[in-house]
């Protein structure tokens, strides 16, 4: 069988050269995040699409790059749509990204660990369970996330650099 993955990204990306052209032949689901009803009609109605074809929906559930030590607050979309299409969520995490310096920004040498957490079902789930659900799982990505942080911290002041 094979795998398939399908990212939603903000429709502003799909203008950006060459990553706009890379990301539609990729199969890339834009949306329009200015218009939130017609982000909601284009996800929902490409995400029945996608899942009866056994795609997987990658989405970012903060809405935009975040370089603090702290998850920003979710957006409910993601969760909405596993609920609305009783899927199940698996929270991926990344590590600090401690190499991007945002006010020059400028790349630097760095490594990002990236784990993917226990699948949580939606199964029976309504959208009344949505902030409960949201709040258990932004809760989860945290302390992931504190620990990944832990984790890069030490392995570079081990001076130790390992490439995933």
């Amino acid at each position: 069988m094979t795998k398939r993955f399908a990212l939603v990204t903000k429709k502003e990306v799909l203008y950006l050269f060459p990553i706009g052209l890379t990301a539609y032949l990729m199969g890339c689901v834009f949306v329009d995040r200015k218009n939130p009803r017609e982000a909601h009609y284009t996800l929902k109605a490409s995400a029945d699409e996608l899942f009866k074809n056994k795609y997987k929906i990658g989405m970012y559930p903060e809405g935009t790059r975040n370089t603090s030590h702290k998850i920003l607050p979710f957006k409910k979309g993601a969760f909405a749509l596993a609920i609305a299409c009783q899927v199940p969520i698996i929270p991926i995490v990344n590590s600090p990204y401690y190499f991007l310096d945002s006010e020059k920004r400028i790349f630097r040498k760095g490594q990002v660990i990236t784990q993917c957490l226990e699948p949580v079902s939606t199964e029976g789930l309504t959208m009344d369970d949505l902030p409960e659900l949201m709040d258990s799982i932004q809760k989860m990505m945290q302390e992931t996330f504190d620990a990944l942080g832990k984790e890069i911290a030490e392995r570079n002041h081990k001076n130790i650099y390992t490439i995933f």
